[in-house]
């Protein structure tokens, strides 16, 4: 499994010598800057990387509708903000209050690797987890890898 994974909208490239960072949902992924030229910003993508420097990106095939398509990301809790429902996980800030009416003891933790899923009003904004069920999961690392 990837260590870190998204899909949404491609909010940046930017290229750096022989490297290309893409940035979806807030998250980083590097690939070799000749296979950047296969992604313009706005693209619907899906990237995952594990340890080490290159990621596997692709398109999702279909457009990205800004507040309509999923946007979905597993990564590391970088700090939370229990009082506000919030929590960052590399340059995205993710409301989770929605899931707190069906999980009430939903309480990550900085270091935890959680699973978001939901919608982004505006590209590079606030994503706002599904209240449908499902929006967030949360363990350590080595929980996540078992539920692959």
């Amino acid at each position: 499994g990837f260590s870190v994974a998204a899909m949404g909208a491609l909010e940046s490239i930017a290229l750096e010598k022989d490297l290309a960072h893409l940035t979806v949902a807030g998250q980083v992924f590097d690939l070799p800057s000749n296979d950047a030229s296969l992604f313009s910003v706005g693209d619907y993508i899906v990237a995952g990387g594990a340890t080490g420097p290159m990621a596997i990106v692709y398109h999702t095939g279909i457009p990205y509708i800004a507040g309509v398509s999923t946007v979905r990301v597993k990564a590391s809790v970088d700090s939370v903000n229990q009082a506000f429902g919030s929590l960052t996980v590399g340059g995205l800030t993710v409301d989770y209050t929605a899931q707190l009416a069906l999980n009430p003891g939903l309480a990550p933790r900085h270091g935890d690797v959680v699973e978001v899923s939901g919608v982004q009003p505006t590209a590079g904004g606030t994503l706002f987890v599904s209240s449908a069920g499902g929006g967030v999961a949360v363990g350590t690392a080595a929980t996540m890898a078992d539920r692959r």
